[in-house]
């Protein structure tokens, strides 16, 4: 993640990822259950799914973009 990103945002991006393969249509009777879904989940999202994120866009590339696409 670039260096300026907002840890909020790579936050989200985990959530949300995490919430589609473990969260979705879940349905939990205490808060406490909720807690031990998660962390019972989170060990094996690490290992399947969790990997470094590969920047392929530099700044210089996304100006050109946005210089040949934009009026």
């Amino acid at each position: 993640m670039p260096a300026h990103a907002s840890w909020l945002y790579q936050a989200e991006i985990l959530h949300h990822a995490f919430g589609l393969r473990y969260l979705k249509r879940g349905s939990w009777t205490s808060r406490e259950e909720y807690i031990s879904h998660v962390a019972a989940s989170w060990p094996e999202y690490n290992r399947l799914y969790a990997h470094p994120i590969e920047w392929t866009w530099s700044n210089q590339k996304m100006r050109r973009w946005f210089e040949e696409y934009t009026l």
